[in-house]
């Protein structure tokens, strides 16, 4: 008679709570609260789920191979540590990148090619405003983007203040003022090739000393501290660069003193406005000497390349959040040991131990989150009145229930909930993150939404990934990005109406207005929202191409506009919701928000194109549709509109008579 096979049997079967207790004493040595065996239980994790949970834990993986974490936060590689890549995707490969700045980064050209193999760089001196050399070939094609940096001793020469008295306020005021002039001679010479071409440019601010030269006792914040002094110059340069087109700061400031300014400033032993790194100092000059000088590297142990790798993985992380790559939308939170400690509902007193330390840090990450125009939801396995009565008591004061676009607690799968919300606020899986302390939830909810990026990193981590992630950053703070939240419950109770009364009737009674505006700047105010959405649309976008910055110069700088479409209606003000690329008489691409679907505004949108293409003289007008696996609602756009398809992809239309526009549209003045 065969044996049964035991181990199979506890293997598949529905862990008990004295399953589970037994499965961590054995494994892990240790007993478990009776509150996470029960979550556990919940989630009918068998006990092979739970032997997988343990397996899988930060806790055995220690117990493995010793220190994990500290291995996992990519301490020893500085740059995973500031530019965390757990939200990433899609690899971001780079061709070229210039370097313009004095020998200070061609050292730097040196260690990144050592770095990045099929990384091609090349560098241009620069110092005291000088001419950058002509280029006669089309610059934005041939560069990802420019890292430059402006010598502080063009800024500050030792001739204008090694002289001035600690006591001459009025001299060092001066001194700022024909500092700051220098600094915007320096800029507006070493961005010639933006200002002329539009390229993509990151300028490095200036990395201050570890100690102010005049003493650690005197003034701090008068401009007789050089410290001080350093610090307004880098506020100056931060403003001077935002009056200007596609240029950013990478706060290399910031990034020395992140990782530890004695292994990367020369303060220590060079004048302070030469601001170079750390390096030794010996050269053949000084061979005649009676002592050597000493090693920097034996006294220091100076780590330059970390902080130049760092600097440069910032500006390509800087370089995703523009192109949008990989961008999250949506967060979804779990609550028990996600948001707060334990499980409050099983307690009979809620008080503040369930907050403190680590919850508070990941709420107020969120409203971090909220406040860049990323939208928050919860799905819990809960009862919905005891998540509002414990978010009352606990959170509500700081950060509202209110806040989250979608609070769904109910005993139905997660995924399940995570689908539903998905569906109102019209989302594909992969512009969702799920943060769940529960390894089996994190696995059924990626198996049942493939896309979806899950938090599998230890929770010490969780607020590092969510805040400094290139995917949760924006380049820009759009109004619509501010409001997305209010939009989109706006859009839920909308489509909640829509359920109930007839097509007709509900877009009879929306009540829509639409503003259009043709942009054909990169200067207008709405440019930044036309860019982001354009970047960002999936669903309805005719050609799903993502535009550079370059590309879209030159496609204005061609001719090329575009229209917005500025959308609200009874329930509230979508904000810019709409973009056409026109060009001469094709429309190269429609994108439209998500937010404003099943109002009819796509029509309107065509409408309105033709209208201005005629305008300017043109009978024949052409619509391309490129088919992409997220773009299905999009691609009858112009088929719906009276167009016909001449070839695969290109649609025609002959306009002989004035445009109409849909009945149950106003179109609405906008301030310019």
């Amino acid at each position: 008679m065969p044996m049964k096979n035991t181990t199979g049997s506890f293997l598949s079967k529905c862990a008990t709570e004295e399953d589970v207790q037994e499965i961590f004493r054995v494994m892990l040595g240790r007993s478990v609260s009776s509150e996470h065996a029960e979550s556990l239980i919940k989630t009918n994790a068998t006990c092979r789920d739970v032997i997988g949970i343990i397996m899988n834990s930060n806790e055995m993986k220690r117990r493995i191979v010793g220190n994990f974490e500290g291995a996992y936060d990519g301490s020893v590689e500085g740059h995973i540590y500031r530019v965390p890549q757990d939200l990433s995707l899609n690899e971001t490969r780079l061709k070229k990148v210039l370097l313009v700045g004095s020998c200070l980064l061609d050292s730097w050209r040196n260690v990144l090619a050592k770095q990045y193999d099929s990384l091609h760089m090349e560098y241009i001196i620069f110092n005291n405003a000088s001419i950058l050399p002509d280029q006669d070939i089309d610059i934005k094609s041939q560069y990802d983007f420019q890292i430059l940096q402006i010598p502080l001793r063009s800024v500050i020469p030792e001739a204008t203040y090694f002289s001035l008295r600690y006591s001459d306020e009025e001299g060092y005021e001066k001194l700022f003022s024909e500092s700051c002039e220098r600094l915007s001679r320096n800029l507006d010479a070493i961005l010639r090739y933006n200002t002329e071409h539009g390229l993509l440019s990151f300028v490095l601010n200036f990395h201050n000393v570890q100690q102010d030269p005049i003493g650690r006792m005197q003034d701090r914040y008068k401009l007789t501290s050089m410290v001080h002094f350093i610090d307004k110059l880098n506020g100056f340069l931060y403003e001077e660069l935002k009056s200007r087109n596609n240029v950013y700061m990478i706060d290399f400031d910031q990034i020395c003193s992140m990782f530890g300014k004695k292994y990367v400033n020369e303060d220590l032993v060079s004048v302070t406005s030469h601001g170079a790194i750390l390096a030794d100092i010996e050269s053949r000059f000084d061979e005649p000497r009676l002592e050597p000088l000493g090693s920097v590297t034996a006294l220091y142990g100076p780590k330059t390349e970390k902080y130049i790798v760092a600097a440069f993985e910032e500006a390509r992380a800087m370089y995703r959040t523009i192109q949008q790559t990989d961008a999250i939308k949506l967060v979804i939170f779990d609550l028990d040991d996600t948001l707060w400690r334990g499980v409050p509902a099983e307690r009979e007193n809620i008080s503040e131990e369930l907050t403190e330390g680590w919850p508070i840090g990941i709420v107020e990450a969120a409203s971090y989150l909220w406040r860049r125009g990323i939208m928050l939801a919860i799905v819990s396995k809960n009862d919905v009145n005891n998540v509002k009565k414990i978010w009352g008591e606990l959170y509500e004061s700081r950060f509202s229930l209110g806040n989250f676009v979608s609070v769904v607690a109910n005993w139905r799968p997660k995924a399940e909930n995570i689908s539903k919300i998905l569906e109102d606020v019209n989302l594909l899986p992969n512009s969702v993150l799920f943060v769940d302390d529960n390894p089996v939830e994190r696995a059924a909810v990626k198996a049942a939404l493939p896309g979806i990026r899950v938090l599998d990193a230890p929770v010490a981590s969780w607020r590092r990934i969510l805040l400094w992630s290139s995917e949760t950053q924006r380049a820009v703070l759009t109004d619509e990005a501010i409001r997305r939240t209010d939009m989109v419950q706006a859009q839920i109770r909308r489509e909640s109406e829509k359920s109930v009364v007839s097509h007709e009737d509900f877009i009879a009674n929306l009540g829509v207005q639409v503003g259009v505006t043709k942009i054909a700047s990169q200067s207008d105010r709405r440019f930044d929202r036309c860019f982001e959405l354009i970047n960002k649309t999936n669903q309805f976008n005719t050609t799903g191409v993502r535009w550079s910055i370059p590309d879209t110069q030159i496609f204005l700088e061609n001719g090329g506009y575009f229209l917005a479409f500025e959308v609200k209606d009874k329930y509230t003000n979508y904000g810019l919701t709409g973009v056409v690329a026109i060009a001469e008489n094709i429309i190269q691409q429609f994108v439209l928000s998500c937010r404003v679907f099943g109002m009819e505004v796509e029509n309107f949108g065509i409408s309105a194109a033709v209208k201005y293409i005629s305008d300017c003289g043109f009978r024949e007008i052409q619509g391309k549709i490129c088919p992409t696996e997220k773009n299905k609602v999009s691609q009858n756009i112009f088929h719906n509109n009276g167009f016909n398809e001449v070839e695969n992809g290109i649609w025609h239309k002959k306009v002989e008579r004035g445009v109409g526009y849909p009945a149950h549209v106003r179109i609405m003045d906008i301030a310019i």
